[in-house]
């Protein structure tokens, strides 16, 4: 008889790509889970993976096995919610999400969540766009919202809107009339947040594309504090247009800028591996709230 904690080490670790990484997302010891593995070896009578290699690679055996494993663990899933019937749904689901959304519809999101499921506890974990990815791969969050575009392809992955980006800068800033270019808004401090975000990752490619530099000349954590500094004339920015606060939005103003860069597309992910059918009515939940436009 196959044990499916068993089956579910092994879809950790084709998940996560490594035995510690697993042990990590399952809140057990690497020992523990290359146990696992070997009983579940045994119990199929074939070896999953080669360990020779410094990360686990699967053998020809193990490669037909994914499929069918994690056909088993969502037909067992499927079982034990059909079993649950009418019964509030109840658990702890951990969620990460970037700024942007933190400061605009997560209050609304938690609230729909607590009045829909309220026996299920959300987590909150708002971090930098890259720090929140590094925490879904290191199996810290259980489900994500953030920009795209998304690579994954062990996700599920619903569009929650588009936020367009708008540059600014301070009344202050003496600026010339008429649409900017890049060479000439090259020639301004920059102000964004840190490399972890996926706004200077744009800003750093965009000029990139026709061999300018950027000028940085401050990364912050927070883009709230992005904004101030932008409003007291240290530099421009591109800020998302629903970020633009009301205690700065009169000291800024709005540039034209050619080109543009393109609106930043938001996402609900959760993994197509351990996510229960809960995760899914949750992720509908996160589409309600969203008020990013669908454009």
């Amino acid at each position: 008889m196959i044990n499916l904690r068993h089956v579910e080490t092994f879809c950790a670790i084709i998940e996560f790509g490594t035995f510690s990484a697993a042990a990590k997302a399952l809140f057990t010891t690497q020992p523990a889970i290359s146990l696992r593995i070997r009983e579940l070896e045994s119990e199929l009578g074939v070896k999953l993976f080669e360990t020779s290699n410094r990360r686990p690679t699967l053998t020809i055996k193990g490669e037909y096995f994914v499929n069918r494993a994690q056909d088993l663990l969502a037909m067992a899933r499927s079982i034990k919610e059909d079993m649950e019937g009418e019964h509030d749904p109840a658990g702890r689901i951990r969620l990460g999400a970037v700024e942007t959304v933190a400061v605009t519809w997560l209050a609304d999101f938690i609230q729909l969540a607590n009045e829909k499921f309220p026996k299920v506890i959300l987590e909150l974990d708002i971090a930098l766009t890259a720090d929140v990815w590094t925490k879904f791969h290191d199996g810290m969050v259980d489900m994500i919202l953030v920009p795209g575009p998304i690579k994954e392809s062990n996700v599920h992955c619903e569009p929650l809107g588009n936020v367009p980006l708008t540059w600014v800068a301070s009344r202050k800033l003496p600026l010339p009339e008429g649409p900017l270019k890049k060479q000439q808004l090259a020639q301004y401090p920059m102000i964004s947040l840190s490399g972890a975000s996926i706004i200077y990752q744009l800003v750093e490619r965009w000029f990139a594309e026709s061999n300018y530099r950027v000028n940085w000349v401050n990364h912050c954590s927070s883009l709230n504090v992005v904004s101030s500094l932008t409003a007291a004339g240290l530099g421009v920015s591109l800020l998302p247009s629903q970020m633009l606060r009301e205690a700065t939005k009169d000291a800024l103003v709005e540039l034209a800028v050619e080109p543009k860069i393109p609106a930043l597309k938001f996402f609900v992910v959760y993994r197509k591996i351990f996510s229960s059918p809960l995760f899914t009515e949750i992720a509908k939940v996160a589409q309600q709230a969203s008020n990013f436009s669908l454009d």
